[in-house]
């Protein structure tokens, strides 16, 4: 049985991730700030765990190797967005979203690559944003966040290829989750105008669930994926086909991995 650690599983996909490999067969490892609205499963353990705080990070790691708990997957879903112009945020606020969407899942990375060395097979999945593609006004910050993570994906990918370890994002467009999406201290004193209604193309978390389940089954996966028509046809526009994988696939044999 294969062990998946999936982080932020109390609300929206990480809830619908967790309920999905459980039922195919999974041993889930949760993390959650929130650890008692999380339901009970024999498979299933769940940790406290606070992305913004490394000691918070290293007690769980530290658990895991005095308990020599191997893990085969990392699913970095958890992450926070504030809905307002970048001038607007406060510094804190900035620094809020890039401690949780950015610094927090290189710092938890970087303590599970031990483990995942030990593996002959492991995964390594980031779910970042199409809005790292298409950037959208009143997401500069996040988007920005998404944009740093998938880059530093994409060095572990050509790198972490030794050890079998590999990587891959998934950019969905807007899920019907209930992502903590936070309000700027300032919004009131914003010049600009008030955001207005957006016709959104929603995609479902069910297609990503069952994207990353392909990718797991996977000897060789890409590094980047889209779960349907609508963020598969916006990177289309943005960027030309498979450039990544062609790069990433070039930089390998660069570096003497392939």
């Amino acid at each position: 049985m294969k062990t998946i650690l999936i982080t932020g599983v109390n609300r929206g996909l990480g809830r619908s991730l967790k309920s999905f490999f459980l039922k195919n067969g999974f041993s889930v490892i949760g993390t959650t700030r929130n650890v008692r609205s999380v339901f009970h499963h024999k498979n299933l353990k769940v940790f406290y765990l606070d992305l913004t705080s490394h000691k918070s990070i290293d007690d769980l790691i530290d658990f895991f190797l005095a308990t020599k708990t191997l893990i085969d997957v990392v699913i970095h879903n958890a992450g926070v967005a504030y809905l307002a112009p970048a001038d607007i945020l406060e510094e804190q606020e900035c620094r809020n979203i890039f401690d949780v969407n950015f610094f927090g899942p290189i710092y938890l990375t970087k303590k599970l690559l031990p483990l995942l060395k030990k593996k002959s097979h492991s995964n390594l999945i980031f779910i970042s944003s199409i809005v790292s593609v298409d950037h959208w006004p009143y997401l500069g910050v996040y988007a920005a966040s998404k944009s740093a993570l998938e880059t530093v994906a994409f060095e572990w990918a050509v790198l972490l290829k030794k050890w079998n370890i590999y990587v891959s994002i998934i950019q969905p467009n807007p899920l019907p989750t209930n992502m903590q999406i936070l309000q700027s201290k300032n919004f009131k004193c914003s010049p600009y105008p008030r955001l207005k209604n957006r016709k959104l193309m929603w995609e479902k978390k069910s297609d990503v669930c069952k994207l990353i389940l392909k990718i797991l089954n996977k000897k060789t996966p890409k590094f980047q994926y889209q779960t349907g028509q609508y963020s598969t046809a916006t990177v289309q526009r943005f960027l030309k086909k498979n450039i990544y994988q062609k790069t990433l696939i070039r930089y390998q044999k660069q570096f003497n991995i392939l």
